[in-house]
């Protein structure tokens, strides 16, 4: 039987998807001639039909719809503008583009997309399929995949069409398959076996697909829904991801470039942290999909043939979190192999990382990662259940710019119980540390239909809780199944459009801004003397300076507190009495030298002879790591 996967428009061209891959391996493996499409290396660069908005959907309504393109367009722009008010009250209808203007940008966004989606729809037929998946993981793919669907049935194709992926979650697969028509069946969740169950049913002649765990299906206009799926417990049985097709595909594309390219793997499924405490704004749903990793075993192989087989510019992993149980033997065994020097892997990691595992990571060939940093206020923190505090996030971001390791992350505003004073803390923080890597943005809490915030908005206070206008408008479905089909709301937090707190928020965002607008990269160093420390700094407006820290407290407490440490510990453990620790850290943090939080103290500056290698620590049953070889070119 042939098999068609399709990733719709949407996502990011710059590299594969991993849940589609996996789906198409397992089709493989079961027999199947299958096909990976890639709608979204059809998007045209410019004019941001890659963008990830609130647009996005309803930029493939009218070709879904058959509608008028100038006449959607300024209703969108209308729609899109109200949202932003909403969304973006820190804005203010100055800052929020002429609806004129994105009007004239929907227009031609619009046309593009129906473009892609005629494109799209002839490259799958030409595969002659029997069967066509949709791999949707992201909410706005949704209208996207519905426009393809629709398409391939204007043109006669009467085999099945069914969806899936991790958009399809909560109440939202049987609110997709009411709206859109053209789908015969949705999986719900991994679906590493029910697609299996669900070709050999349509291979067998049969029609029915009804009673498959995990699988909403159509019989008339009724919709069955089949008993809950089960998560498989062992990664390592789950199939390996085949990158041909979007290797071919990429190379085609006006997306490719030199360097090589992105590729993706996972060792690990959900998230450990959310299973013990769950962050109140995490769209993960731990209580239904529990935490599983691959053995390491099999995580080194995968990525020993990927790296064989394509040489990828970066591995990215698409973890949640990076394992816990990887920190040693794993990542040692990563630093043994002679091709770590090559290889770029990314993953998302806990901000409380020690560093002596960041030092590990640098070893391993783990050069970028995502920390969920989310905050600089202890306070804040603290209501989003993050198991972090202020100073342990800077800790983190101090040794990965010590050992190379870039982290690319973005901040959080508008939690419940947050105030203006929060949000003047963390602007105090991210002046404190502008030589280490600065938040890519900061964002409104964005509230999904998963997560805590949402199923408990009135006792947090969330008010005029809604679908967005731009997404009423884009699937046009009646209001109670548009709850369900929608992951994430608009609302109002009536303290957060408080004058005094949008000024606090301004502030930080423009902070970011300027630091990212800057040509110069600031850094601050230490080279310990022995009877001083040298402070070598330069800062974000170029000036440079370079002093001595003689003092026997201030030396003291910047020697000890290169990681995070507590007021009562340096007591314990020093000569110094709680007085003359206080002074002396008074003193350094008006020199920008340390930050205090409460009793926990950090000292900022980067020692000049920080080493990974010798840093990482590995204990005394791994070999230290020995490797040299020459990267392919």
């Amino acid at each position: 039987m042939r098999v068609s996967i399709v990733v719709p428009p949407a996502a990011n061209p710059d590299w594969p998807s991993m849940g589609a891959e996996v789906i198409a391996a397992v089709s493989r493996r079961a027999g199947h001639d299958t096909t990976v499409h890639y709608a979204q290396l059809l998007q045209p660069k410019g004019d941001s039909l890659e963008e990830f908005s609130i647009s996005t959907a309803g930029l493939y309504s009218p070709t879904y719809f058959g509608q008028s393109v100038p006449q959607f367009a300024q209703e969108l722009a209308a729609a899109v503008h109200a949202d932003l008010r909403v969304l973006r009250p820190q804005l203010g209808d100055a800052g929020i583009a002429p609806p004129d203007y994105m009007t004239k940008r929907y227009i031609r966004a619009m046309n593009a997309a129906r473009d892609v989606v005629r494109r799209a729809v002839v490259e799958i037929l030409d595969d002659s399929p029997d069967v066509v998946g949709f791999s949707i993981t992201l909410d706005v793919q949704k209208m996207p995949a519905a426009a393809i669907a629709r398409g391939l049935r204007e043109k006669g194709f009467s085999g099945r069409l069914v969806a899936g992926g991790s958009a399809m979650d909560g109440r939202s697969p049987l609110a997709f398959l009411r709206t859109f028509t053209e789908f015969d069946a949705v999986l719900v969740g991994e679906a590493d076996e029910s697609w299996v169950s669900c070709l050999d049913r349509i291979n067998a002649g049969r029609t029915d697909l009804a009673g498959i765990p995990g699988i909403l299906c159509r019989k008339g206009s009724t919709v069955l829904v089949g008993p809950p799926e089960r998560p498989p417990e062992d990664l390592d049985g789950c199939a390996t991801p085949d990158y041909r097709d979007y290797i071919r595909q990429y190379e085609a594309s006006e997306w490719s470039q030199d360097g090589g390219s992105v590729l993706v793997l996972e060792s690990s499924r959900s998230c450990w942290w959310g299973a013990r405490s769950r962050c109140t704004f995490c769209a993960i749903d731990s209580r239904t999909r529990p935490y599983r990793t691959k053995s390491s075993d099999r995580t080194i192989a995968e990525l020993r043939k990927l790296w064989v087989t394509y040489s990828p510019r970066v591995v990215l992993y698409t973890d949640s979190i990076f394992p816990y149980s990887y920190r040693e033997d794993h990542l040692a065994r990563l630093a043994e192999d002679s091709r770590s020097d090559c290889w770029s892997l990314f993953y998302e990691t806990k901000s409380t990382v020690p560093r002596r595992t960041i030092a590990r990571f640098a070893c391993a060939g783990v050069r970028e990662v995502q920390p969920g940093i989310e905050s600089f206020s202890t306070r804040t923190l603290r209501h989003m259940r993050k198991g972090a505090t202020a100073l342990q996030q800077v800790n983190f971001l101090k040794w990965c710019s010590a050992y190379g390791v870039h982290a690319g992350y973005g901040l959080i505003a508008g939690t419940p119980g947050e105030t203006a004073e929060d949000l003047r803390q963390v602007l105090s923080v991210l002046r404190a540390i502008e030589h280490l890597d600065a938040p890519e943005q900061l964002n409104w809490l964005l509230l999904f239909q998963t997560s805590d915030y949402y199923e408990q908005r009135d006792s947090y206070g969330f008010q005029d809780v809604q679908p967005l206008e731009a997404e009423r408008l884009a699937y046009q479905a009646p209001e109670s199944v548009l709850q369900d089909l929608v992951s994430m709301y608009r609302y109002t937090l009536p303290s957060h459009r408080d004058p005094e707190y949008l000024a606090a928020f301004r502030a930080v965002e423009e902070w970011i801004a300027a630091h990212h607008s800057s040509a110069r990269a600031p850094s601050l160093t230490a080279d310990d003397c022995g009877d001083c420390i040298l402070i070598i700094r330069r800062a974000l407006n170029g000036a440079q300076s370079l002093t001595a820290v003689a003092d026997a407290a201030e030396l003291f407490l910047l020697r000890e507190c290169a990681e995070v440490r507590s007021l009562p510990g340096l007591i314990r453990n020093g000569p110094y009495d709680s007085d003359a620790l206080l002074t002396a850290a008074e003193r350094l943090v008006t020199a920008g030298l340390m930050l205090v939080d409460g009793t926990w103290m950090l000292a900022l500056p980067i020692p000049v002879d920080a080493e990974a290698s010798v840093d990482a620590a590995w204990p005394a049953h791994i070999t230290q790591p020995k490797r040299k070889e020459e990267c392919p070119s």
